[in-house]
């Protein structure tokens, strides 16, 4: 995925807080882990582990595969997290493994993902870890669990 920056600014976003507040006490390893923000998509950038960057997603391509971006560092996951925000219902997402796993940066994988939460808000993708996503953060943090 190309990434542009429109600007290399810290993130000063209300989520922010109310995402790292979700994520205390989680005894999972976090790959990624995004809120909408209207029309824009707050995810945690690579090293999601420490919470401490997040970048706002205001618009993906999915077609040349570009995100354009708000933040300091790259972000992770976008392709998943932009096409399952496709979803109305869906306002928070995590990509976690209890073992190991990896990001899904390709659209094949994250399609195979979106079709199977078409019927489960928790699915899991052998080699990648699961997948979870909720109405809100709240409901996100009671499904992040091994």
């Amino acid at each position: 995925m190309k990434t542009f920056f429109l600007s290399r600014e810290e993130i000063k976003n209300p989520l922010v807080d109310e995402i790292k507040k979700i994520c205390v006490g989680i005894e999972v390893k976090l790959l990624s882990i995004s809120a909408r923000y209207g029309k824009r998509m707050l995810i945690a950038s690579k090293g999601v582990s420490e919470l401490s960057n997040f970048v706002e997603v205001v618009d993906y391509n999915p077609v040349n595969n570009i995100a354009l971006v708000i933040g300091i560092e790259e972000p992770c996951d976008v392709v998943l997290h932009w096409l399952i925000y496709r979803r109305e219902e869906i306002n928070a997402i995590a990509h976690f493994t209890c073992k190991e796993g990896k990001y899904i940066e390709d659209i094949d994988t994250a399609m195979e993902v979106i079709k199977s939460l078409k019927d489960s808000n928790l699915v899991e993708l052998e080699g990648y870890g699961k997948i979870a996503v909720g109405k809100s953060l709240r409901e996100l943090k009671e499904r992040i669990k091994c």
